[in-house]
């Protein structure tokens, strides 16, 4: 069996020390991580190769991480989002992030430790997410071949149905016609012993 590779995490932030400690700590964790230091090249990454999760600084140059994190949820939804900020650390700055499409919201700087278990925990659940939907294809998949057997059963048990009620007309008309033919027969029957005497 063909070893796995390792997912592909893309790491959003334009403080280059901070995105350099954060993809070394996620690399050495078994990851490979994409960098970008804007929310249009993050963008244009994901375009390119679509990651399976985004660490997403709120605070970017050109576009609001909350604003980038709403064009990943609303172009790629099954992308997971982690929303970080050393800058946006208030309950209502985690509130308009996960109201934003965050998956999960993490104030800098981060221990590195919290950050791979954070980033297991949200791979965990993706898994979970395609598991889900994986299951839910093939059950979809198993409900259409069942739906098309029993239609092809209904189809059949129809024709038999005709069959069956074309046999017991025609077995009524014999019936009739034997019946005829007894009372034709009974009569001529009588009718000879008539002409006899």
């Amino acid at each position: 069996m063909t070893p796995r590779p390792p997912p592909v995490l893309l790491n959003v932030d334009d403080n280059e020390i901070a995105r350099y400690a954060r993809s070394r700590t996620l690399r050495h964790a078994g990851f490979e991580v994409l960098e970008a230091d804007s929310g249009t090249q993050a963008l244009a990454s994901l375009e390119a190769r679509e990651p399976a999760l985004v660490l997403l600084d709120v605070q970017l140059p050109d576009i609001s991480g909350i604003e980038v994190c709403r064009q990943i949820k609303r172009r790629w939804p099954s992308v997971l989002v982690l929303q970080t900020s050393a800058a946006f650390v208030s309950s209502e700055d985690r509130v308009r992030g996960f109201e934003g499409g965050a998956d999960a919201y993490l104030i800098q700087p981060i221990d590195p430790e919290e950050l791979v278990a954070t980033v297991r925990a949200l791979m965990r659940l993706h898994a979970a997410e395609e598991a889900a939907r994986t299951l839910n294809e093939t059950l979809e998949q198993r409900i259409e071949a069942r739906t098309a057997e029993l239609h092809a059963a209904n189809h059949r048990l129809q024709e038999q149905i005709a069959q069956r009620e074309r046999a017991e007309s025609a077995l009524v008309q014999a019936q009739k016609m034997e019946a005829v033919g007894q009372l034709t027969g009974a009569m001529a029957h009588d009718f000879n012993n008539l002409l006899a005497g």
